[in-house]
């Protein structure tokens, strides 16, 4: 799994919370993942839409998929109001999932074992 998120903080939440769960690397920005995801296969990406040099969140998830049309991506909103505003837009990419902040350890662990089985 990659996890594209620029707060330290979070992401040492997200590794607490998913360690010897499943495997995963860590991008701090968008030249990092993009990287990352040129030279590793990577079957969940999950990614915070507020980290700073992120293009649109359609060109992301069109980016993503374009690497690799196995990918499962799970955004990370701000709050629940930006999820439910943005709900259309995931589902005409292919989005299903998608969590908001602030969450909890249990619905972080769920979301990305129904993101890996599907």
């Amino acid at each position: 799994m990659l996890v594209i998120e620029e707060d330290r903080v979070i992401s040492r939440m997200i590794a607490n919370d998913l360690e010897g769960i499943v495997e995963f690397s860590f991008a701090s920005n968008w030249l990092e993942a993009v990287k990352l995801l040129r030279e590793k296969r990577f079957q969940l990406v999950l990614i915070d839409l507020e980290v700073n040099d992120l293009p649109d969140n359609v060109q992301v998830f069109d980016f993503i998929h374009g690497i690799d049309l196995d990918y499962r991506i799970l955004p990370i909103f701000k709050n629940d109001k930006v999820l439910v505003d943005e709900r259309d837009r995931l589902m005409r990419s292919g989005i299903e999932l998608a969590l908001a902040k602030p969450w909890t350890k249990d619905e972080l662990t769920s979301y990305v074992f129904k993101c890996l089985e599907a």
